[in-house]
């Protein structure tokens, strides 16, 4: 897994790369722990070059969604039809706190009408 971090039209925006599974999931966690620390209220994981995201990564999610609350939202960017699968079967689409998004461009249309 690689992780890389950025900011999109004022959001941090976590870039998730390869496999997120159990050897891993806990780097994924820090990196959401800082981001948090940091004061995000709104934060982006964009998912289209992730091949594979189990457990570990779905916990980071839901404990994420979580510690957000009714404050903010965690939003997925270009997941893969099996991740999106994934989601559904855990609840984390029909939580108020999670939104996702098909692509980059979805998100600056969902950003711009917030404004």
């Amino acid at each position: 897994m690689k992780v890389s971090q950025s900011v999109f039209l004022g959001v941090p925006l976590i870039r998730v790369e390869g496999e997120v599974d159990h050897s891993c999931g806990a780097d994924l966690q820090a990196v959401v722990r800082d981001t948090v620390d940091m004061g995000a209220e709104r934060i982006l994981m964009d998912l289209e070059s992730c091949a594979y995201l189990d457990s570990a990564g779905l916990s980071v999610l839901l404990r994420l969604v979580e510690h957000l609350g009714a404050r903010g939202w965690v939003g997925v960017v270009s997941p893969t039809r099996m991740t999106l699968r994934l989601f559904d079967l855990a609840g984390l689409t029909a939580r108020p706190g999670f939104r996702v998004f098909a692509s980059l461009d979805d998100v600056r249309s969902t950003l711009s009408g917030c404004e």
